[in-house]
């Protein structure tokens, strides 16, 4: 009951919840709006048309068009992500989020974990969505009026637990599946990693890198340093505002450092949402305050310029 009541009273509409949905979306959209359509999905190739049998490919925003029409999904898609990363009527964007993410993640010819993360979050977050009222997501719902507001807070809580312990497991299995691999237990697996011929370190970083992989003590410290990071990042489930605080900064640095590494943008900037809402569901972060009140002064320039 302590629980129950605890969900009633704290809303779960907040600011943070926003940004990380924004993220979400903003790495499809930039993966759409940086590459050929044509290029990024197989629709009408052999592909696709040996797996018509799934039920979520005929559902696929890109299974509609043809191949020469794809530009048309693409616009489609980029306009409701657009929504998205603004924050406007989050209780409409969400389903059609799901849509576009799910659809990407089955038409893709470049199968990617953060693609796969994004639909699987963004289903979660469609009963969320649904119940938030807010006009745009970067301001915390205070409509105490309400005499739903203790139920949609119960069922909006519930809902960001399940998206919580989904996200601690991904860093969980991340960190511990390691374990089973030979190179990472001896603690040469980055050696490898980062002589990689697609994902390798390139080579404006080859002076910083190449040091720490050729140095019998520094790699197996970094190797395993991964590993026990991401547990770190699992941890994270049962710590306290100001150390989840901690690891957000520090996950958002290992992301941020996979980007320059291994050039996996799109994947980084999901992963940077879910840690987000994984860490930061409850916390108030100084971004979303100045993001808040540059909409403030964006409005009220908009409403002194043209009016109500």
């Amino acid at each position: 009951m302590k629980l129950i009541t605890l969900f009633a009273n704290k809303t779960p509409f907040t600011s943070s919840i926003g940004l990380g949905r924004s993220l979400l979306a903003l790495s499809t959209f930039c993966t759409l709006l940086f590459n050929d359509i044509n290029e990024l999905t197989y629709v009408n190739t052999l592909i696709f048309e040996s797996n018509t049998n799934s039920g979520l490919q005929n559902i696929s925003l890109f299974y509609l068009f043809s191949q020469e029409n794809q530009w048309i999904a693409k616009t489609i898609s980029m306009v409701i992500l657009f929504a998205v990363i603004i924050g406007w009527r989050p209780r409409y964007t969400g389903l059609l989020h799901w849509w576009v993410a799910v659809s990407f993640m089955i038409s893709n010819t470049v199968i990617s974990g953060g693609d796969q993360i994004a639909a699987n979050i963004s289903l979660f977050m469609i009963p969320y969505t649904l119940l938030d009222s807010r006009k745009w997501h970067w301001v915390t719902n205070t409509n105490k009026d309400d005499p739903w507001l203790p139920y949609k807070n119960i069922m909006g809580n519930f809902i960001l637990c399940l998206i919580v312990i989904q996200v601690s497991i991904i860093y969980f299995e991340a960190g511990i599946a390691k374990m089973s691999v030979p190179e990472w237990r001896n603690g040469t697996a980055l050696y490898y990693w980062f002589n990689n011929g697609v994902f390798g370190v390139p080579e404006y970083l080859s002076w910083v890198i190449k040091p720490i992989i050729s140095s019998e003590i520094l790699l197996p410290i970094f190797t395993h340093g991964v590993m026990v990071f991401e547990v770190l990042l699992f941890a994270g489930i049962l710590a306290t505002k100001k150390v989840r605080r901690f690891l957000l900064k520090l996950g958002f640095l290992f992301h941020l450092g996979i980007i320059f590494i291994h050039g996996i943008f799109g994947f980084s900037i999901v992963m940077w949402g879910a840690l987000v809402i994984y860490l930061a569901y409850d916390v108030e972060l100084g971004v979303t305050k100045r993001i808040r009140r540059f909409a403030y002064k964006l409005n009220n320039a908009i409403t002194q310029r043209f009016g109500k």
